[in-house]
């Protein structure tokens, strides 16, 4: 409960369901510390109630949840001790990983704002629900940051290096895009989401709209965001835009030279290193990048973001160091180890063991953690069958999609069958590899694939589900 006595998340039952509503809508949601424990013991409580089966996650007002209250944090840590706001990191860091490894379905409902900490509460869980109101990004080096709440672990699997577009330049999507990128599992017109939540209270669900449309520009993000550095990606993105007016390309260039140079140069290294990681690996390496920053040993840029964007909002933080090459990796490097200070200990997350897939088990699945997967985007209807067949105990192994191609089945690309784009066979992105979606498929011949769903999206394909 806030200090205006007000509950700042609501649990509504409905048979089967438990529905958390986050309730801070006049700051849109932002995650305090006391919202983090309050999900944090509904979400135990679910896990360990025989009667629930399902949880919604949605929030108030015009956003599902803007991030984290950072503006509350920089506050605990400049009139107290630097460990205040390493104790508000450790438990977000530790109630995404509870939500990633979750033994219930979760579906979120992002009908407004998804940003920073927000995504950390709805990307990690089964189903993200994206509508015509949905604004995803991760805006955090512009407030001296990086993107975190595992972050590292699910952008770095995006498409290609659109996790590096996404993590540094703040990019916002909207739900097509997020859709098409595989940060959403499916697309619902805002009008029809009660019905939804009506059906999913019911364990009756119908398939949802589902809407594949629109990353347009990824051979150019691919191009320029592979580079090894910042200073390189910036230099082949004004090379782009000498040939190339479009909008997006200078808007990349103005966002990254406005944001903290450290921010850019730490982030850059946690998606690249990210990719090769585990979830768990990932929130503990993003938890000792938290503590450097927050105990103001290296540098100080997150507390002058606040300050010129959150706090004083005169819109013009001094950086320091002020330039990107001023920076070397030593001094990136220094926020990748151990925090000197007495008491310090590295993010301890909790033992979890379900029926649904541990995190220690997909960190060991070197397909995961090395080469790009790509996934059937089922119907909430399947997903939720394989659920009451685990519920009754049947095998946990995998099932064959029983709508897939043969030579899918086989393990082969589905060749001369690119029309074959029903709601429930259209190619996504598995982005993090903790969502364990059923059914998953792996294509011998990856580049092809990939390819494949790059010409997809360029056509801007869009389908619509049957009523």
């Amino acid at each position: 409960m806030g200090n205006d006595g007000v509950e700042q998340v609501l649990i509504e039952e409905k048979s089967y369901t438990r529905i958390l509503t986050m309730n801070r809508p006049r700051q849109l949601n932002a995650l305090s510390f006391q919202m983090i424990m309050e999900l944090r013991k509904h979400f135990s409580n679910c896990e360990e109630n025989p009667e629930v089966k399902l949880l919604i996650v949605k929030g108030k007002g015009r956003a599902f949840c803007a991030g984290g209250d950072v503006a509350a944090v920089v506050h605990s840590v400049n009139t107290g001790h630097w460990i205040q706001g390493a104790k508000f990191f450790w438990n977000e860091y530790t109630l995404n990983y509870i939500i990633a490894t979750y033994s219930k379905p979760q579906v979120s409902i992002l009908d407004g704002i998804v940003m920073g900490g927000g995504a950390g509460i709805s990307v990690h869980g089964r189903f993200r629900v994206a509508t015509e109101n949905t604004v995803f990004a991760m805006p955090e080096t512009a407030l001296g940051l990086f993107p975190d709440v595992g972050a590292s672990y699910f952008i770095s699997r995006l498409p290609g290096f659109f996790g590096e577009f996404v993590g540094l330049t703040g990019v916002r999507l909207d739900g097509p895009e997020m859709l098409a990128c595989g940060l959403a599992t499916h697309f619902v017109p805002s009008l029809r989401l009660n019905a939804l939540v009506e059906s999913l209270t019911k364990v009756e669900i119908s398939d949802p709209f589902a809407v594949c449309a629109i990353i347009d520009n990824l051979d150019v993000i691919d191009r320029c965001f592979s580079k090894n550095t910042v200073e390189e990606i910036i230099s082949a993105l004004e090379q782009e835009a000498v040939n190339n007016a479009d909008g997006w390309i200078v808007a990349a260039i103005s966002s990254l030279k406005q944001a903290s140079p450290m921010s850019l140069k730490i982030s850059l290294r946690l998606i690249r290193e990210g990719r090769l990681q585990g979830l768990s690996q990932c929130l503990i390496m993003e938890y000792r990048v938290c503590c450097h920053i927050l105990c103001k040993q290296a540098s100080k840029d997150f507390f002058e973001g606040c300050r010129a964007l959150l706090i004083d909002k005169d819109k013009n933080p001094k950086w320091e160091p002020s330039r990107l090459d001023l920076i070397d990796d030593k001094m990136v490097d220094r926020y990748f180890s151990k925090v000197d200070d007495e008491g310090w200990e590295d993010l301890k997350l909790p033992p979890r063991g379900h029926g649904r897939a541990k995190v220690e088990d997909i960190e060991k699945d070197k397909v995961a953690s090395e080469a790009p997967i790509e996934a059937w985007s089922l119907s909430m209807a399947e997903e939720m069958l394989w659920e009451s067949l685990v519920a009754k105990g049947k095998d946990h192994e995998e099932p064959e999609p029983a709508f897939a191609p043969a030579d899918v089945k086989a393990g082969k690309w589905m060749e001369n069958k690119k029309d074959d784009l029903s709601p429930s066979k259209i190619w996504v992105k598995d982005i993090p590899a903790t969502l364990n979606l059923k059914w998953r498929v792996q294509a011998e011949r990856l580049d092809e694939l990939k390819n494949l769903w790059k010409e997809d999206l360029k056509k801007k394909i869009k389908i619509v589900a049957k009523d």
